[in-house]
């Protein structure tokens, strides 16, 4: 028996090493000729050798050999080899003939199970075939682990599949392990987002999955984007019953089985809000106006005059639609003389045990020019400045441009609008060679300093005159605009698309966002209870719909928290790719179910 097994061994190491040696030196007596044709190799790779034997025990081996059918490429193998238990030192892999050797560098552990999946590294190395998923497995101990779980992974918000995404398994419970080591299994998710951890001992488990940015297989709060469970995962055989399949097995009685044994796991990858605040840059591009440039939406900044810290009222504060940008009208004409300001500006940073705490830094204002920060630090590029000394009035309709059905109509000023005179604005509707008044109401957006909206019910196919006459507006400076002519029409209601959705399954507040396939946002609106909702006048385009469970009620979604253990907050998307088109009506049904 020993005999035929070395036999059996010389017999691969021939075709493996010497075979293709000669092979090398004959090709340079043979002769050239045409390759005779036939049908294109559509097979993977096939493994017909390994040494040590694959799923073998009692590994002790520095060196692995894989032996396959015909010659094989690795493509970014470094990267795609997933090792599970991670190795501290990765193991040399390089091409030999018809297979690949790798060569250990790293001590392994004792009466562990050990798996190498090489995802899609391998491939023919002329058709480009592969061989997906292959993993060479062994046990430095007497048994091989047999347990296996899996699941989904997905991104919380757009559920789309995220890349370089890993789930793994901790057997120290403690929530710090995914920040201080590297997990002790790991699969890495396929292109549909599933994962199998298989060949796993019975345990008690912390399980994440990990978009892993760096490539440390660490988590990194802010850089890298986490999932978790809200349970610990228990992997014990009495409670399921391993189930297996042998690698490369596509018979069909192989795809009724499952993939994987014990609980579906379904995790959902968030990125936390915990990147540090600082200030940018700032700039007073006019004499009345200035602004504060930050790396992010900003929260809690307070300004002060450093000449006279607890003076009041000597600016209006104007948030701009980015977050990360404060504007500053100085409402104090002295102030808007000077040739330079010092402030004193206040915002919240992190410190190192990751609490918010408020830092404050100087900065000089200079008229037409950029001021100093302390710190040195790059600006992105941000729009123009609104104009300044003069009111004026921009709106959002034009003859070049058709104002959309269901569509306010805005006014934005280009300074801070100290007062309205309603009556020195009309509005009219053109038939034939007739104008007629059209009432409107006019009133301030909230979330915009300089944004007004005028609100009138707008008719298909019209043509409209909106006038302004000198006075109309007057801004905090004490200027007041010229007259101000603005011609638009509508657009008829067959140049429109209209969808009506029947919800069901909603229980609280819950967002329904109306996106292209892109994701642009066009329409949002909120429900509480199962209702029907209609979106009306809307473009020929390709639409989809998205809810969001808004569980704190403050109208967005929200991310998690790890350490916290928080969730960030379901999303459901409906499966239905929505194509509206001209002079068309669409009705769905939707029951809502978010998956946790």
């Amino acid at each position: 028996m020993c005999a035929n097994i070395d036999l059996l061994k010389l017999r691969y190491i021939t075709y493996f090493f010497i075979i293709p040696a000669l092979s090398v030196g004959f090709s340079f007596c043979a002769r050239v000729g045409n390759p005779s044709g036939g049908p294109k190799d559509k097979d993977p790779p096939k493994v017909i050798y390994t040494d040590p034997e694959n799923y073998s025990t009692h590994f002790d081996a520095r060196t692995i050999t894989i032996v396959f059918d015909e010659y094989i490429k690795l493509d970014k193998v470094n990267q795609k080899l997933v090792i599970s238990p991670p190795l501290a030192e990765r193991p040399d892999i390089r091409i030999r003939g018809k297979g690949i050797v790798i060569n250990l560098n790293d001590t392994l552990r004792n009466h562990t199970t050990y798996t190498f999946n090489f995802g899609d590294a391998i491939t023919d190395n002329n058709e480009g075939n592969i061989l997906v998923n292959f993993s060479y497995v062994f046990s430095t101990g007497d048994a091989l682990d047999s347990l296996e779980t899996g699941g989904k992974i997905v991104d919380a918000f757009t559920l789309k599949v995220p890349k370089d995404t890993y789930a793994a398994l901790y057997d120290d419970l403690d929530d710090s392990a995914a920040l201080l080591q590297k997990p002790l299994y790991i699969s890495k998710i396929d292109k549909k987002g599933t994962f199998a951890l298989r060949n796993l001992k019975q345990d008690t488990f912390r399980i994440i999955g990990l978009a892993d940015a760096n490539g440390n297989f660490r988590y990194d709060p802010g850089v890298d984007m986490i999932g978790f469970l809200d349970t610990l995962l228990i992997l014990d055989p009495k409670r399921f019953a391993p189930v297996h399949i042998s690698p490369g097995d596509t018979s069909a009685a192989a795809k009724k089985k499952k993939k994987y044994a014990g609980p579906e796991i379904y995790l959902r990858l968030f990125l936390e809000d915990v990147e540090d605040q600082y200030l940018k840059s700032n700039e007073r591009p006019g004499d009345e106006f200035f602004w504060l440039i930050f790396n992010r939406p900003t929260r809690d900044v307070s300004v002060r005059l450093a000449s006279d810290t607890t003076r009041k009222g000597w600016f209006i504060p104007e948030k701009f639609v980015k977050g990360d940008t404060l504007g500053f009208w100085l409402t104090d004409t002295s102030l808007v003389r000077q040739e330079k300001i010092k402030v004193l500006v206040s915002y919240p940073v992190l410190d190192s045990t990751q609490r918010w705490i408020f830092t404050t830094d100087t900065v000089t204002l200079q008229k037409k020019g950029k001021g100093n920060i302390k710190q040195t630090r790059a600006r992105t590029a941000e729009p123009s400045p609104p104009p300044v000394k003069k009111a004026v009035i921009i709106t959002s309709a034009s003859s070049r441009q058709p104002l959309e059905l269901k569509h306010q109509l805005i006014l934005s000023s280009a300074t801070p609008v100290q007062k309205w005179d309603t009556s020195r604005v009309t509005l009219t509707w053109l038939q034939d060679t007739l104008k007629n008044r059209l009432p409107f109401t006019l009133r301030h957006d909230t979330s915009h300093l300089r944004n007004y909206i005028l609100q009138a019910e707008w008719q298909p196919e019209t043509k409209y005159q909106l006038t302004f006459f000198p006075g109309a507006l007057t801004d905090i400076y004490g200027d007041s605009n010229d007259t101000l002519l603005v011609s638009f029409q509508t657009r008829k209601t067959e140049d429109y698309g209209n969808l009506k959705l029947n919800l069901k399954g909603i229980s609280g507040q819950t967002i329904i966002l109306l996106q292209d396939v892109k994701g642009t946002l066009f329409r949002q609106t909120i429900v509480y209870a199962d209702t029907s909702i209609s979106f009306l006048y809307l473009k020929p385009n390709k639409y989809k719909v998205k809810a969001i469970s808004d569980l704190n009620g403050n109208g967005k979604w929200d991310t998690g928290n790890y350490l916290q253990h928080r969730q960030p907050e379901p999303v459901s998307l409906y499966s239905k790719t929505l194509n509206i088109r001209a002079n068309w009506d669409i009705e769905e049904n939707w029951t809502l179910r978010f998956k946790l």
